[in-house]
């Protein structure tokens, strides 16, 4: 990664958006940064900073310029000292693995197809039967309640029990999963390449890697499930070279991404009808404007603000010579709220146009990384909302609500939503 400095003014602002107040309203931040120039060097971040609509999605579809390989835990991985890196094998194993989304473009197409499998349009479909259920029975487990936090009470089981349906896992296995996820994006999230932050992700991949062979060997005696890992358990030893560590990796990466998004995605969307109550008397009215409700909700806060990317070679970029190994943050944020392209983007809308743009909203990214399991989300997301909205018909924020945001800089996750439910 080149270290070189750029110039970007009186203001960095990567560590603007690193602020306490950047993270609670990154918005007015990216607003600036458009004005300015739509793409800047952070030296705090060490990396460029990539805002409007029009150069965002330029950068998702050049992934020939605008690499991913080495982008997923970014500094935490370059933090670790050797004597770290050396205590910690599987983390470095998996975290510098070129699989799936972090893959060249020729293994990450194998990879995709194999993944994509299990949630192609019509597998899905078959699958709604069973999402309603399960929604419909995650509130049954806070109907009665005299609060709820929908974060944690709602929207994790349910993201967590798509998941699992979609993996083919027991619920037994879950912890082992959860603990696993947290560790990642403890060591991703806050300051990683300490020591402690990596020997607990290291050991917790280990515990993965163990519930995932027990599962393995259920799963090897039901031949023909519709899952992903009897789909992909099916492709280990092939032709391709796919094997049984590229198979641990995969389904690391496809879980914490999953889960983690849908979370955080569903509990926006219902904040912020909450927030607008002639809207939430629609979606109520009408269950089907909760996909409108849901898709406005993934543009309008998208959990992750930004997809990173390496540069493969050196480049000038609308006015910025870009060097090869330099990183560029890009980020769908802001790209989702540009008024160059968007209609009052700052105002949650249910009936919004999400194709008002040319490409239209980039929050599932673009380009050969579209993201996978968006199918899944628009799925489960909906379904999750209209559901909780039918169970629980009394919910409203408090007279005093501010939304409580995880302190991680471009981030965008409540830590929780804290409601009466009765």
């Amino acid at each position: 990664m080149s270290t070189t400095p750029r110039s970007t003014g009186s203001v960095d602002f990567g560590a603007v958006l690193s602020t306490t107040q950047g993270i609670n309203d990154p918005y007015p931040v990216y607003h600036q940064m458009r004005e300015r120039h739509p793409v800047v060097w952070s030296e705090e971040l060490q990396t460029w900073l990539v805002t409007s609509h029009e150069l965002v999605r330029e950068v998702y579809r050049d992934h020939e310029a605008f690499g991913t390989v080495g982008t997923t835990a970014g500094s935490s991985m370059d933090a670790l000292s050797a004597d770290v890196r050396a205590q910690v094998p599987t983390l470095v194993a998996v975290e510098e693995a070129e699989v799936l989304n972090v893959a060249p473009p020729e293994v990450h197409a194998t990879h995709r197809a194999l993944v994509s499998r299990p949630l192609s349009v019509r597998r899905l479909e078959e699958r709604r039967d069973w999402v309603e259920q399960m929604c419909a029975a995650a509130t049954d487990r806070v109907v009665g309640r005299t609060s709820i936090d929908v974060v944690a009470d709602y929207a994790t089981p349910v993201a967590y029990e798509a998941i699992l349906e979609i993996f083919g896992s027991p619920r037994e296995h879950l912890p082992v999963y959860q603990r696993t996820s947290d560790a990642f994006f403890t060591f991703i999230s806050h300051g990683g390449g300490t020591r402690e932050h990596a020997l607990a992700y290291d050991a917790a991949l280990q515990a993965f890697r163990d519930a995932l062979e027990d599962v393995y060997a259920d799963q090897r005696q039901r031949a023909g499930d519709d899952t992903l890992i009897a789909s992909l358990l099916e492709e280990v030893g092939s032709d391709g070279g796919f094997g049984d560590f590229e198979l641990f990796v995969l389904l690391r990466k496809f879980f914490s991404a999953g889960h983690e998004n849908l979370i955080h995605t569903v509990a926006v969307a219902v904040m912020e009808l909450l927030r607008s109550p002639d809207q939430l008397a629609e979606v109520r009215d009408s269950p089907n404007l909760a996909a409108d409700a849901y898709a406005e909700a993934v543009r309008f806060e998208a959990p992750n603000q930004g997809n990173a990317r390496i540069v493969t070679r050196d480049m000038d970029f609308h006015g910025c010579h870009l060097r090869a190994g330099d990183r560029v943050m890009n980020i769908k944020a802001a790209a989702d709220r540009d008024p160059v392209v968007w209609t009052e983007p700052d105002k949650f809308d249910l009936h919004r146009d999400q194709h008002e743009p040319d490409g239209g909203s980039v929050a599932f990214g673009q380009g050969i990384h579209f993201c996978v399991g968006a199918g899944l989300a628009r799925l489960v997301g909906p379904t999750a909302i209209n559901a909780l909205l039918r169970a629980l018909p009394d919910l409203e924020l408090p007279e005093d609500f501010e939304p409580n945001w995880q302190q991680v800089p471009l981030r965008r996750k409540l830590a929780d939503l804290k409601l009466p439910a009765a």
